[in-house]
């Protein structure tokens, strides 16, 4: 049966005591999980086959994510609530096919091992020995280590994606050092102005030989526009790097501590 949900409690808004610069974390945190999935395997392949042809639709699909985020951050930072328990206000039943997606999308282990495995050719090079599954197991377990090694879990997440950050941004520096034009970036701008102009779906991909190995399909492109940016249930969880912030009446809320250490045991409380 669901469980029933209090209703809202009265409460001032707290005082801002942090500065802007130390209330950027959430933002940042948002910003390094917004690169993932669509941006280092479905959107590097569409490339490779159409060029920046469809790099407008990206475009879209980031920009109307930018305003389902500040929505979901503007809950959470008036109520000091998660946007789960919002929509299980509106429809109880809900919750259930919420917990479904997060362990479908998050324990099955695709991410993972592709994760591990541009590791391993990062380190080693492509065409390394090492088994997919050796490298699978070692990124389960950093992800662990960050989310049960610290007592303060959000925290521990903010200073790993930080970090992140900057190995990203000085990646990238160093890739448009390398392979930057001038006749690029016009493309990548082309593709961004040239908006609704699609290829003839679906696209052949051919392999070495001259045969036919993949295709580029119209699911597969919109796939790729739903996970640009954070994508899917990864926007929803910019209302708790909120609230763990601090900000707004997230300040009321309790800290979400780690499991592994021996905390006072708080209830989540009610929004205000």
């Amino acid at each position: 049966m669901p469980v029933p949900i209090p209703s809202f409690k009265e409460a001032d808004l707290p005082a801002r005591k942090k500065s802007l610069v130390k209330m950027m974390g959430p933002g940042i945190v948002m910003a390094g999980l917004a690169i993932g999935s669509g941006e280092l395997i479905m959107w590097p392949w569409i490339t490779s086959i159409v060029g920046a042809q469809l790099l407008w639709a990206a475009a879209i699909g980031i920009f109307l994510q930018l305003w389902i985020n500040i929505e979901i951050g503007r809950w959470s930072i008036v109520t000091g609530e998660s946007p789960f328990t919002g929509m299980v206000r509106v429809i109880k039943t809900i919750v259930y096919v919420w917990v479904f997606m997060i362990v479908v999308g998050k324990f099955l282990p695709g991410w993972a091992r592709e994760t591990g495995i541009a590791l391993r050719d990062l380190i080693f090079g492509p065409g390394h020995s090492s088994p997919p599954w050796v490298w699978t197991a070692i990124v389960f377990a950093a992800v662990a280590a960050i989310l049960f090694g610290p007592k303060v879990i959000y925290k521990a997440v903010e200073r790993s994606i930080m970090f992140l950050i900057v190995v990203i941004v000085v990646g990238l520096i160093y890739v448009v050092w390398e392979i930057g034009s001038v006749d690029l970036f016009m493309a990548m701008w082309d593709g961004v102005t040239n908006i609704f102009d699609f290829p003839d779906f679906p696209v052949p991909v051919f392999a070495d030989d001259g045969s036919i190995r993949d295709e580029l399909s119209f699911s597969r492109f919109f796939g790729a526009v739903v996970f640009a940016g954070a994508g899917g249930l990864g926007n929803l969880y910019y209302a708790y790097y909120l609230r763990e912030k601090g900000i707004g009446m997230g300040a009321r809320m309790p800290t979400l501590m780690s499991a592994a250490h021996k905390h006072e045991t708080k209830e989540m409380d009610t929004g205000y």
